[in-house]
């Protein structure tokens, strides 16, 4: 009796060590000719597709009065304390022809529309208004103003080669970028002044020039 338990426990180590090693070999053929249950990623939108109203950019909200005048702007470093602007929007008191919620977004290139008619020094800015929580396209009771700090080097630009930087609006009736009809410029504001789009409009706005027809 003594002799047969260990021939016993060998048999069952032995079989053990057989069904350890079918098993392993089941499963790794098993996995190669299993068909995957999860889905494909999602294709990477094009470069240009618009993927909402506001795109992947930075919004602020603020709320609109008759009587009140709002300032509304983006710092160009918000993770320094340095009080540059990099732009925004000045509603003085009586732009505003109801009470609203002033939305303004910065967009980047590849989600602004028709963006191949422009080249582009930054960003785009979306400035929209809210009544009620919808969006209204009422143009302003009188001017807003909308716009851009410009860097040392957009500075240069509009003092040397004024034909190269320009503000511009997107009409989307046309489908075009327009020229700002209103521009003003004031060197006194920012580091290298600001460029101001005084409109009563909603919509696109950028700071670039026309690129070449192809």
């Amino acid at each position: 009796m003594s002799n047969r338990k260990p021939l016993v426990t060998t048999l069952i180590v032995g079989v053990m060590l057989v069904l350890v090693v079918l098993g392993g070999v089941w499963s790794s053929t098993s996995a190669q000719n299993t068909v995957p249950t999860h889905r494909p990623p999602t294709p990477t939108p094009l470069p240009g597709d618009l993927t909402g109203q506001f795109g992947e950019g930075t919004c602020l909200r603020g709320k609109l009065a008759t009587d009140k005048e709002l300032d509304l702007f983006f710092m160009r470093y918000p993770q320094k304390f340095l009080d540059v602007r990099w732009g925004g929007v000045q509603n003085p008191a009586g732009s505003a022809c109801q009470e609203a919620v002033e939305m303004i977004c910065t967009i980047p290139v590849r989600f602004l529309p028709q963006r191949g008619q422009l080249n582009y020094y930054r960003e785009g800015l979306e400035v929209r208004q809210f009544v009620k929580g919808k969006l209204d396209e009422t143009e302003s009771c009188a001017p807003k103003a909308v716009y851009f700090e410009l860097t040392g080097y957009e500075r240069y630009m509009y003092d040397h080669n004024n034909d190269r930087i320009g503000f511009f609006i997107y009409n989307p009736e046309n489908k075009t970028w327009e020229s700002c009809p209103d521009l003003t410029f004031d060197a006194d504001a920012g580091d290298h002044g600001r460029l101001v789009c005084n409109t009563t409009q909603w919509g696109f706005f950028a700071l670039g020039w026309p690129a070449k027809p192809k």
